[in-house]
């Protein structure tokens, strides 16, 4: 997985959060204890079905040992952002 991994959208975190679960050879399962969160709602949450808070983003960002930072998201950098992640 890429050090920076642009996230504009649900999807986008979505298909992160799966990815990266996977490339470390986690289960459900262990992510769910490791971020504090139900396995329905990791379930849930990788098959875009909700749309997860916050709190609960920082929570599977950190289980999976990656930290949360902000910039500024620039409209014409999208399809660029969406091809990284998969989203087309």
């Amino acid at each position: 997985m890429d050090i920076n991994v642009p996230i504009a959208t649900a999807d986008t975190f979505a298909n992160f959060a799966r990815r990266t679960r996977i490339e470390l050879g986690l289960t459900q399962e262990e992510l769910t204890k490791k971020a504090g969160r139900s396995r329905k709602w990791v379930t849930c949450v990788e098959r875009q079905e909700i749309m997860p808070t916050l709190p609960a983003v920082i929570s599977v960002v950190k289980a999976l040992g990656y930290a949360l930072v902000l910039e500024p998201f620039l409209e014409e950098d999208s399809d660029i952002i969406a091809t990284i992640l998969g989203d087309q």
